[in-house]
């Protein structure tokens, strides 16, 4: 289902509960599949027992990663005697959920809601342009496509691991030479050089690589390049790590994939703090491409299996690239002429203030807020938390059809208005996709904008500015009109700089750029 939800209603001829899909397929549920779904209920995806890969910037194990709250897959509501409902967050993938005994599973793909055909184009286009992933083009649409998605990135994260080389264990190695290395083993030179002197006895402690779970990566290195041997060839990093992970691991047999799943090492965490960001993702995923190959993949303990991004974030990251191309275009255009930020309140990077210091405390303020991007002219006299417009990307239906006015909620004007007292900003933007493209580009204006309102006090604009996803079911086609759709939506934003005299002045080009992504 897509993200508006899927409504069931209770048969009792049959004692199921029967729905409709969002591409009009029938789906029918059992009582203990419902009473799974009861379990996961807005459980938070940072709560999920392991085996759910989750493509956002909580998964990465980072120090100064934070995961919200919010991000959970789906919540139900219903009176649960004759109907009950599924709603979704942001959070989009697919997914099989499993009983406690594993006797029964429900399997959720949920997919993007501004997309009106079973290729997804638009979250492909997405994927596309914020992890450099097609599944169009590889397995021809999204059903599937989990798998590739998954030895995709695999082979992305294996290649980051270059960065901190092959992981090490270190063992213990008991010698008797006279080239010592290590620490002196008395009672055992004693007992093997005497009467006759054959050498040292001592203890050395060396890294080895020949580990269960550099084992785990090459098991699933190999299974992924039989299964998509295209991909060998198009991730060099990633080649280089395999052809490391072959010759360092001698003892690798490939009809071991079963006991090395089980290994206890391969089932816990990775918890050196130099090697946990790289190789706990890896390890995750592994387990996961390799769910196939053997019974009890997961162990007894293990409910939950597949792959989840969240669509707010992946709206966002695509916003960035659209806007930064924009900015670092060597056109010189009015966006350019000003300073740009992206903030990422998941890594905490490029936030700015909603208090001021405390008297006669050092610090920069207080409550950390993130508009996602920021914009001002250049100027020396101003102080650097004043800026001239906040653009907030949204992944939300912001405009709905048939109706002329935008459909902003409470919160994101509250979230505006943060915006507005932390920055002095004369324009809030509003970025959201807008699906029917056809039909709803006749209720904006000329300018490309719809008018959410004015603060008192501030004198600050609130709008709303689409990006129109195109109705095109051929990819190639959805491609090109999205490249052409990007350069309208950049000229949108110019218009509204331009319309409510944020750009007045124009100062000298500011080359630095703060990336918080």
């Amino acid at each position: 289902f897509d993200g508006c939800g899927l409504r069931f209603e209770y048969q009792s001829e049959s004692e199921e509960w029967q729905g409709v899909g969002c591409f009009g397929q029938a789906v029918s549920l059992t009582q203990d599949q419902v009473g799974i779904l009861k379990r996961f209920n807005e459980l938070p995806i940072s709560k999920y027992p392991p085996g759910l890969v989750t493509l956002t910037g909580a998964e990465a194990n980072a120090e100064n990663a934070v995961s919200s709250e919010k991000d959970f897959l789906f919540s139900l509501q219903g009176d649960f005697q004759a109907w009950f409902r599924i709603d979704t967050s942001n959070m989009m993938g697919h997914v099989r959920l499993y009983s406690e005994d594993r006797q029964t599973a429900v399997e959720l793909e949920i997919t993007s809601r501004f997309d009106k055909g079973e290729n997804q184009l638009f979250l492909n286009y997405l994927l596309c342009a914020g992890l450099g992933v097609n599944l169009v083009g590889q397995v021809g649409g999204l059903d599937g496509g989990w798998d590739f998605l998954l030895a995709y990135l695999f082979l992305v994260k294996l290649g980051e691991v270059e960065t901190v080389g092959l992981l090490k264990q270190y063992a213990e190695f008991r010698r008797n030479d006279f080239n010592p290395r290590g620490r002196v083993d008395i009672q055992r030179h004693i007992h093997e050089n005497w009467p006759a002197l054959r050498g040292i006895a001592y203890v050395k402690r060396d890294a080895v690589y020949d580990i269960p779970l550099n084992h785990l990566l090459r098991h699933a290195a190999e299974t992924v390049f039989r299964k998509w041997p295209q991909l060998e060839d198009r991730f060099d990093d990633a080649k280089e790590m395999v052809r490391s992970l072959r010759e360092n691991t001698p003892t690798w047999s490939r009809n071991g994939c079963h006991a090395i799943l089980q290994h206890k090492d391969c089932l816990s965490p990775v918890r050196h703090p130099y090697f946990v960001e790289y190789y706990e993702p890896l390890r995750v995923l592994s387990r996961v491409i390799l769910r196939d190959e053997g019974v009890g993949v997961y162990g007894e303990g293990d409910e939950v299996s597949g792959v989840v991004f969240n669509g707010a974030d992946l709206w966002e990251e695509y916003l960035h690239t659209v806007l930064f191309k924009h900015y670092s275009s060597s056109n010189e255009t009015l966006f350019q002429s000003g300073e740009y930020i992206h903030a990422n309140n998941r890594t905490r990077t490029n936030e700015i203030y909603l208090y001021r210091p405390r008297e006669n405390e050092n610090s920069r303020g207080h409550q950390r807020i993130y508009p996602d991007f920021r914009w001002r002219c250049r100027r020396d006299d101003r102080p650097d938390y004043e800026w001239d417009v906040i653009l907030d990307a949204k992944y939300k239906g912001l405009v709905q059809e048939g109706q002329t006015a935008s459909n902003v909620k409470l919160p994101d004007r509250c979230e505006m208005a943060q915006y507005v007292m932390a920055t002095k900003a004369r324009l809030c933007a509003l970025l959201c996709p807008v699906s029917n493209e056809k039909d709803m580009r006749n209720h904006f204006t000329t300018r490309g904008w719809l008018v959410d309102g004015v603060f008192h006090g501030y004198e600050s604009t609130v709008i709303v500015i689409p990006f129109f996803v195109p109705d095109i079911q051929d990819f190639d086609k959805f491609k090109k009109s999205m490249e052409g759709e990007e350069d309208d939506f950049q000229g949108r934003i110019e218009s509204a700089l331009k319309h409510y005299g944020v750009a007045s002045q124009q100062p000298e080009m500011v080359g630095g750029i703060v990336n918080g992504a």
